[in-house]
């Protein structure tokens, strides 16, 4: 409720509608990471080599669970999911993959992955798997017709194989429907190599959005991974008065970056904040502001909605529990509602206003619109000042839409911002037209109306009673 309204208000307010995703570029995309195996479990027709105590086994989930499920991730605003690696391989980690066209038999059927993605492009998110592109299993066609060392990685990644690579993939995209896919194991591929496939890709399916799991020199990805970044956005919120700071790489970032706390397949951040002592929703409203504030591509594993723990990078991937306390989820929504609408959040102009002893103000901004985002990663409450002139000559007023923060022009030419430790805030600057006489009149009126209303009828009950006696 609390989300829809905040879409509401913003619509009516800013005059702003919803974009399509699939009318988004790659680099306007928010992600939601997930493994099929670990989500829902919708039927019990697959359900084999189940063991919940293990964290090593299947836990029962599927096509099936995932499609039932969809709404969830809807209600959050995300645009793209990534389904993992759903093909048949040794585990639900997808190790040894066997084919690109044969889905993991755990999961479901092959008409099941199809109705699963059919009905995510209806739902109007974006449709993504994983690809292996190294160490496949034994069985995999491309294994028996090139060369491996024993661990199987290619011992040549030739023009044949880079040819026969691109050929399978594109069956499967043309048979599932994909929108787009992730390579993975990329970590022996040279760029060259890299970009070729990914040509060759695009060249059969030209929409095809491609991303790698892997940090790469690749130019040609659409959505590219930076694991130094994602390691300072851990560092920067896995406490407070972390001392460090991500927001210097953020003026010069490339906007196809993939915006990250944890991924998928590491530890969760979850873990480590109740390892420090830390509160961990309160840890994630401060690091989710800034992944969805910030220039790039906000990506978030399943799981964070709900603080998902775990003491090894297997125990992290429970299965979703839904009954479950889910105070991250709307927040999650609300901030990809601001940036799904706010073509300015998406593609503006990025600024550092202030950052410095874990407090950090940086503005959002086009020929449009103007925000200010405010984030206290510290224990101690911080003030920063802004100066009429960053405005301009018109009045403004600085509305909080997280917290309802109002902050009006002070006698000396300053929009003060006050926060209290731990808190974060994300500023609307719109004009100041002081107070809405029409709106205070019309509010006194419905008010002395309806205390006239309960007058009335508590006379009338008095003179029922009387005549009665």
């Amino acid at each position: 409720m609390k989300t829809a309204m905040l879409a509401l208000v913003f619509v009516l307010t800013f005059g702003s509608f919803p974009i399509h995703a699939l009318a988004m570029s790659p680099e306007e995309q928010s992600i939601y990471d997930l493994n099929v195996d670990r989500f829902n479990n919708g039927t019990r027709d697959n359900d084999k080599d189940v063991d919940l105590n293990n964290p090593s086994a299947y836990y029962g989930g599927d096509f099936v669970g995932v499609k039932e499920r969809l709404n969830h991730i809807k209600e959050m605003k995300f645009t793209t999911v990534i389904l993992g690696n759903v093909w048949q391989a040794s585990n639900f980690m997808g190790e040894d993959t066997e084919s690109y066209i044969e889905v993991n038999d755990h999961y479901g059927t092959e008409e099941e992955l199809i109705s699963l993605v059919e009905k995510m492009q209806e739902e109007k998110l974006i449709a993504v798997a994983d690809f292996p592109i190294d160490r496949l299993g034994e069985g995999h066609p491309l294994r028996k017709a090139h060369e491996t060392t024993a661990d199987g990685q290619w011992t040549t990644i030739d023009e044949a194989l880079v040819a026969a690579m691109a050929k399978e993939i594109v069956a499967s995209v043309e048979k599932y429907g994909w929108d787009g896919i992730r390579l993975t194991n990329t970590q022996h591929w040279d760029a060259a190599s890299l970009e070729s496939l990914i040509d060759l890709m695009k060249k059969e399916a030209d929409q095809l959005i491609v991303m790698t799991l892997e940090q790469t020199e690749a130019n040609n990805v659409d959505i590219i991974q930076n694991d130094a970044l994602t390691q300072t956005f851990h560092d920067t919120f896995i406490q407070f008065n972390s001392g460090v700071s991500l927001y210097d790489d953020m003026q010069t970032i490339d906007r196809r970056t993939q915006l990250q706390v944890d991924r998928i397949d590491q530890l969760r951040m979850t873990y480590e904040m109740v390892e420090l002592r830390m509160f961990p929703p309160t840890r994630w409203k401060t690091a989710l502001t800034a992944l969805f504030m910030l220039p790039g591509v906000p990506t978030v594993s399943y799981g964070t909605e709900i603080a998902m723990n775990g003491e090894t990078v297997e125990e992290g991937l429970q299965m979703m529990n839904f009954k479950t306390e889910m105070e991250l989820k709307d927040y999650i929504g609300n901030l990809n509602t601001l940036r799904n609408d706010s073509e300015t959040i998406r593609n503006g102009e990025f600024e550092l206003l202030h950052n410095e002893d874990d407090f950090t103000v940086f503005a959002r901004y086009s020929d449009d619109e103007h925000w200010i985002v405010v984030i206290n990663n510290s224990d101690d409450t911080k003030k920063f000042s802004i100066p009429k002139e960053r405005f301009g000559e018109e009045k403004v007023k600085l509305r909080g839409v997280l917290n309802q923060d109002l902050i009006r022009l002070t006698k000396d030419d300053q929009y003060n911002i006050i926060q209290d430790r731990e808190r974060v805030e994300v500023y609307y600057v719109e004009e100041d037209k002081g107070y809405n006489i029409p709106y205070l009149i019309a509010s006194i009126m419905v008010y002395v109306a309806f205390i006239l209303f309960l007058y009335v009828v508590l006379k009338n009950s008095r003179k029922n009673r009387a005549a009665n006696r």
